[in-house]
């Protein structure tokens, strides 16, 4: 409240005798935009992300080289009766209610700028939805798709030193990566509703929690096993991802498909003005900041936690798994979270970054 009293009128930098963040975070403050403002305070006194060397080898050993030789034909050959059909009304709504402000991808491309299509909808129909909709229909040519297909990374501190990389993908991409998502949810709520909580149920993070609680309060002989399948967004497998894509949701396939098949080109913005072009090549993974990142990944999860199950019934144990994301929660006696944990340890592919 002290901050916002005490911030000068105007809607400018320029209006703030404040050196530095305090400017830029009472400029969010007129905006009424609290979170962003609280977060540069928080770098101003901490200390922005200090990216050296260590951070940089880091950051390329995250993004591992293809770990298959190549894609399944049948998977590239494999074109859905039914194709997702982007409507203009849909469409039109779905970009009035993008936010303002967002990180652009390496283009520089922002919301903002799709935004002045609003101002004359023909040429939006006749000119933008052409274009949206080759690239839901995976029929957009390459010389677009290495456009659309490259981004620009960030890197974000985790507590435990390590860091996370954040991919801030081109806007028009994700625009109809939201379309296409949209699209295909309930094909994803069918498959996935029975192990997977992060795609398409709303409170999903607080339905496991009340889940485990209720299940170990009916079982107190039971316990908790927690995984957490550590960069599993940039090391699993392209050809895995889209395999199971092609047998949960095939329509987002074409999508998926024109934009994964081909290695991306990744830029690493180390400050406001210094970004490292051609920083590394992404061959493996899906980014973490793709608007459909989550569901491809927990599609090829979900053949895995499949195989658990079967596992489990083969080796007559009562267990319940819940997941959300890349983190696994089991429950069961003793005996069957030790059988899981077998499995699981002997199963699962081994880490290809080595960290």
């Amino acid at each position: 409240r002290a901050a916002r009293e005490s911030a000068p009128a105007g809607d400018g930098l320029a209006a703030d005798r404040r050196p530095g963040y305090e400017a830029v975070a009472c400029a969010y403050l007129r905006k009424g935009q609290i979170s962003r403002a609280m977060g540069v305070v928080d770098r101003g006194n901490h200390g922005a992300t200090q990216i050296d060397d260590v951070k940089l080898n880091q950051a390329r050993e995250l993004h591992p080289p293809r770990s298959t030789d190549g894609f399944d034909q049948a998977m590239l050959d494999f074109w859905p009766q039914e194709r997702i059909t982007l409507e203009f009304g849909r469409v039109w709504t779905t970009l009035r209610q993008l936010k303002d402000c967002t990180a652009p991808g390496a283009s520089g491309m922002r919301c903002e700028h799709l935004k002045v299509w609003l101002s004359n909808k023909d040429v939006f129909q006749d000119q933008l939805m052409p274009i949206m909709q080759a690239m839901a229909d995976g029929s957009m040519p390459e010389s677009c798709l290495q456009f659309f297909g490259d981004s620009m990374l960030v890197l974000i501190d985790k507590p435990d030193g390590g860091i996370r990389p954040i991919a801030l993908l081109e806007c028009l991409r994700n625009l109809v990566g939201r379309l296409v998502l949209r699209g295909v949810m309930d094909d994803l709520r069918a498959s996935l509703k029975q192990f997977q909580l992060a795609v398409g149920i709303k409170g999903g993070v607080e339905a496991v929690v009340h889940g485990v609680r209720g299940v170990l309060e009916q079982c107190p002989e039971w316990g908790l096993l927690q995984v957490d399948f550590e960069n599993m967004f940039n090391e699993i497998s392209r050809d895995g991802v889209l395999n199971a894509v092609m047998r949960r949701c095939p329509r987002a396939l074409p999508f998926v498909r024109a934009l994964y098949c081909r290695e991306s080109t990744i830029s690493l913005r180390v400050s406001k003005e210094q970004v490292i072009a051609f920083f590394c090549e992404s061959q493996q993974g899906v980014f973490q900041g793709d608007a459909l990142g989550t569901a491809l990944a927990c599609c090829l999860l979900a053949d895995f936690q499949d195989a658990l199950k079967q596992h489990m019934d083969d080796n007559n144990f009562d267990f319940v798994q819940l997941a959300i994301a890349d983190d696994l929660s089991i429950l069961g006696d003793p005996a069957a979270l030790q059988c899981a944990y077998g499995f699981i340890t002997s199963k699962a592919p081994s880490k290809r970054s080595g960290l």
